[in-house]
């Protein structure tokens, strides 16, 4: 199976948030969270693509979606 039809480690799709999604939590981003979080999984996908590790990106994910859920 070719590096671009696999994913990283902790990630269960490339699929984006979109705008206005409630969280498991009951949080719903403001629009500008949504485009950073976003930004980041199009990053770590091009990256992973690439053959790149990107264990410690979305790891970074993770941390950036917690403190969204917590803002």
């Amino acid at each position: 199976m070719a590096q671009a039809e696999t994913l990283p480690a902790g990630i269960t799709g490339f699929e984006r948030v979109p705008y206005g999604e409630k969280r498991w939590n009951g949080v719903i981003w403001t629009d500008s969270l949504v485009d950073t979080y976003n930004h980041e999984l199009t990053r770590i996908q091009q990256r992973h693509e690439a053959g790149m590790d990107v264990q410690h990106l979305v790891n970074g994910l993770y941390n950036l979606a917690h403190a969204f859920d917590h803002a």
